[in-house]
């Protein structure tokens, strides 16, 4: 998904959102210190796998990814972490670790 399709996206449903540059940061603890932004207010992905697909969740970066209720919400029979050899080479720009909503390759 592009950056451009995911402020359409968050437009579509009147969702307010600020995009914010910062400097190289490896957690979003560490982003949100640097942006001054509280963690509840900063989201951050993780790559699961529901299933036998591969998913972004975005959440607030001071929470976990719920898996249960992740799975119940999608009607799953299996949701978890997704390991790095699983998602490696699906982002056009990202490293693990570093992996902005923007970055998710629709290729």
């Amino acid at each position: 998904m592009s950056l451009l399709r995911l402020r359409q996206f968050l437009d579509s449903y009147n969702i307010r959102y600020v995009v914010t540059s910062h400097s190289l940061a490896y957690t979003a603890g560490t982003i949100a210190a640097l942006t001054h932004i509280p963690g509840k207010e900063l989201a951050k992905t993780v790559i699961v796998k529901i299933d036998d697909t591969l998913a972004m969740a975005v959440v607030a970066s001071s929470q976990h990814v719920d898996l249960e209720l992740l799975r119940e919400e999608t009607r799953a029979k299996t949701v978890r972490l997704a390991t790095e050899d699983e998602f490696k080479g699906r982002f056009r720009i990202a490293k693990p670790g570093r992996c902005p909503p923007s970055a998710i390759s629709t290729e």
